[in-house]
């Protein structure tokens, strides 16, 4: 089993969605809510994919993705959209990454 965290920080209080790409089976909590399981997959190409209608608060947000890894390789995608499915481009989040990373 395979944790990633990350804080998000917004401006404002706003509509959102989780773009996910994964092979690998996956739970994500968003501020301490579950919003995704296995349960609720769509494949494509093999691959998990899903969006998830998320509320970003004003203030830090909480993303935690819990991976079930079976192979070594395995790898995901993960976007912040808009209501229009496109990248959102005015939140912050740090970008350090590997073990031990804040």
């Amino acid at each position: 089993m395979v944790y990633v965290f990350n804080t998000i920080y917004s401006d404002n209080e706003r509509t959102a969605f989780i773009e996910f790409k994964s092979v690998a089976k996956v739970e994500i909590y968003f501020n301490n809510e579950k919003v995704f399981s296995k349960k609720d997959i769509g494949y494509l190409f093999g691959y998990i994919f899903k969006r998830i209608p998320i509320t970003l608060k004003s203030g830090e947000n909480k993303i935690v993705l819990k991976f079930y890894i079976k192979y070594e390789n395995t790898r995901f995608t993960f976007r912040l959209l808009n209501e229009n499915y496109k990248p959102l481009k005015d939140i912050l989040y740090p970008t350090r990454v590997g073990r031990g990373a804040s």
